[in-house]
């Protein structure tokens, strides 16, 4: 068998998809997946029990209910699909407005002046863009008898489930099904809630400014105590997403999407074919993922080991600090972090490589030449040069394919050629991942040239 060092580096990089500069502009479409099976995409709303979390009250509307309540929780699967001329492309942004509306509230500069500014601008670079797979489309089931494992994937603060569409739809092109949660915390801009009676509300971002706690006799003086309430509303929900799947994968009938939860796509309940699912989803101990404050989730979830039975765990960029203090808590399976340039540079690096260790398996490997929102969609539909202003000099398609590969070759066990895949390097060992004394001084970072992917754990 071969070692890591038998294996010539060069042998190892991923030939990634082209693009042209105004590709997603002119064709409205983000990049094609790359794997053999075309894929499916469907919102699901399941009812949950009401639960509510948090003390807190609003400044401004003292009405307003106390802390965040949840009844519902909104996913969207992607997947291997059987594909037929009646179906037609997903909108990767359907409320666009409600969108673009609620990053400005994040933003603090929700005003007509602003708005004025941003509505064209978002109109040409995202109105109308299409995500390349097909919408409510019957799921493929595998010829062979097996079951598509299943991924779930958590969004990052400031972020939404479709924002991740690369990721997923990648994924599912390759034979996964990827349940994509839109979390109803008060993190993400702005969030469409229905209920089983067909009625609706919006839940726009949460600013820590906005809130008092009654309870607390020194408020707190940042948005740590809320953060903390967030991931427990993450939980909650990422407890009933596989919940639910698990019952749609053995086909019990208690699996009862909202039929209205995207009237305006004709939401697949009731006439969508559930049954078929119970054939090919295999939602025993499923990998879980996320970005950010998401991989936070994660590590959290991974952690909640009498709640959650998860075969592996990738992170990206987790936000670890929100999770302190950790204490003793370990990560009862193999984990597998991918981090950017950006986050190499960040105190949470080092953070990670402590908690890290606390895995039955750990790798940690970081690509050169991209920013904390590399894995996200948000690269894929602007010109190379605004990415490169941004701080991007890895193309955002080869992000996109290493973290694929990676995920796939970790997802099915392969830990030894996901560590093949990184150069070993000292930098970020111990502690020293804000540019310490390993790092390399001429090009400032450690990591090497853009799209170099680093070993380091």
């Amino acid at each position: 068998m071969d070692t890591e060092q038998d294996v010539p580096h060069d042998a190892l990089i991923i030939e990634s998809r082209k693009r042209g500069t105004w590709d997603a502009l002119v064709s409205r479409t983000l990049p094609k997946y790359s794997g053999p099976h075309p894929v499916g995409v469907c919102d699901v709303e399941l009812p949950i029990p009401q639960q509510t979390f948090g003390t807190f009250a609003h400044k401004n509307l003292p009405n307003a209910p106390i802390g965040i309540t949840i009844d519902t929780v909104l996913f969207s699967l992607f997947y291997p699909c059987q594909v037929d001329r009646k179906y037609g492309h997903v909108l990767w942004f359907p409320h666009l407005a409600q969108t673009i509306n609620g990053f400005l509230r994040m933003a603090s500069r929700d005003s007509w002046a602003y708005r004025m500014a941003a509505y064209p601008v978002a109109a040409a670079l995202v109105r109308g863009t299409m995500l390349p797979a097909f919408g409510d489309v019957p799921v493929k089931i595998p010829e062979d008898g097996s079951r598509w494992p299943l991924i779930i994937f958590s969004h990052g603060a400031g972020s939404s489930r479709l924002l991740y569409s690369a990721l997923a739809g990648e994924l599912a092109s390759h034979g996964y099904i990827v349940a994509a949660v839109e979390h109803r915390d008060g993190t993400g801009p702005s969030s469409k809630i229905t209920t089983p009676d067909g009625r609706s509300r919006k839940l726009d971002f949460l600013n820590w400014r906005d809130i008092y706690w009654p309870d607390h006799e020194v408020q707190p003086p940042d948005d740590t105590t809320l953060r903390h309430i967030q991931l427990q509303v993450r939980l909650a929900e990422l407890r009933a997403v596989h919940s639910g799947l698990v019952s749609l994968s053995t086909g019990a009938a208690d699996f009862a999407p909202i039929a209205a939860a995207r009237p305006a796509l004709k939401a697949p309940a009731p006439s969508f074919d559930w049954t078929r699912w119970a054939h090919c989803l295999d939602a025993v101990r499923p990998v879980m993922c996320g970005h950010s404050l998401g991989g936070s989730a994660a590590l959290l979830a991974a952690a909640s080991s009498s709640d959650f039975d998860f075969s592996r765990i990738v992170v990206m960029d987790p936000a670890v600090q929100r999770l302190e203090p950790w204490g003793d808590r370990g990560i009862p399976c193999p984990l597998l972090v991918l981090a950017s340039e950006e986050f190499f540079h960040d105190p949470d690096f080092a953070r990670t490589l402590s908690l890290a260790r606390s895995a039955t398996s750990a790798t940690v490997l970081s690509i050169a030449g991209t920013t904390h929102p590399s894995f996200s969609d948000v690269f894929l539909i602007l010109p190379n040069w605004i990415n490169r202003l941004a701080g991007l000099r890895t193309p955002p398609e080869y992000v996109c394919d290493v973290a694929v590969a990676c995920i796939r070759e970790f997802a099915r066990g392969d830990e030894v050629m996901v560590r093949r895949r990184g150069r070993a390097s000292d930098a970020g060992r111990d502690g020293q991942g804000q540019g310490g004394k390993e790092a390399e001084p001429d090009r400032g970072f450690g990591l090497g040239a853009p799209g170099t992917v680093g070993l380091h754990l």
